[in-house]
């Protein structure tokens, strides 16, 4: 196959902004110090073309000291709290749901990048209902 690169232009990074998104996918990640995360794929609902479809990614660590952001991430997620007890989540359940994602635009590796800094619930209406600070491709199951 032989392409023609010429006129191809760079992706540029989502602007800064709120954009409502759909969760589309996920998938268990370990960072490089060794804590599993969640790796969440959302994708930008717009009228506008150039940023419907385009992805946007949100990690949640899974140590117990950040808990806290998935919580938060699920309750944006569903619309409602959860309750602060022990419970079997399957994350394939916020496949499908749309949040409120607002981007803040930083330099990551010497290029622009869209960071997710807060994500929050959405009315059936698409109003914001309450802010929740940032949570976090192919499903993958880890073993248990």
């Amino acid at each position: 196959m032989r392409l023609d690169m010429r006129n191809v232009a760079a992706l540029e990074a989502v602007p800064a902004g709120a954009y409502a998104a759909r969760i589309v996918d996920y998938e268990f990640r370990d960072s490089q110090a060794g804590n599993e995360y969640i790796n969440w794929v959302l994708e930008i609902v717009s009228d506008e073309a150039a940023l419907a479809g385009r992805k946007l990614y949100v990690n949640t660590t899974l140590t117990p000291e950040s808990l806290w952001r998935l919580k938060q991430f699920i309750e944006a997620a569903l619309g409602k709290e959860i309750p602060s007890e022990e419970f079997d989540f399957d994350p394939a359940e916020l496949v499908g749901k749309t949040v409120l994602c607002t981007v803040k635009n930083r330099e990551y590796e010497g290029r622009m990048q869209a960071d997710v800094r807060n994500i929050s619930a959405l009315s059936p209406n698409g109003a914001k209902l309450a802010s929740a600070p940032n949570a976090g491709s192919k499903r993958r199951r880890r073993p248990a």
